[in-house]
């Protein structure tokens, strides 16, 4: 997720969109399994820096936020997909 700004408002739009719809899906979702949601902050600059572990990572590869994306597996939603229910269910579907 992009960070807030001082007034309380992420710099990003796609993560001001996406935040409600996840924690809403999140919220009324039944987990089977024990799930951690890790949420990193990220600078808009720092985000861009191509030095960043989260840009240089084979794991990560963080390029757009917001990004969903799960430990164990290749499923990576970003930016406006991180707004759909069903690719959401779809990338939690191993803990539902």
């Amino acid at each position: 997720m992009a960070s807030q700004r001082e007034d309380g408002v992420r710099w990003c739009p796609d993560c001001v969109k996406a935040e409600p719809i996840i924690d809403g899906f999140l919220e009324k979702c039944s987990l089977t399994k024990k799930a951690h949601l890790i949420v990193v902050d990220l600078e808009k600059s720092y985000l861009r820096d191509p030095t960043n572990p989260y840009y240089t990572s084979e794991k990560f590869c963080l390029r757009k936020v917001p990004t969903l994306m799960s430990w164990k597996g290749t499923t990576k939603l970003e930016e406006e997909d991180c707004m759909s229910e069903s690719l959401l269910k779809n990338l939690f579907q191993s803990v539902l």
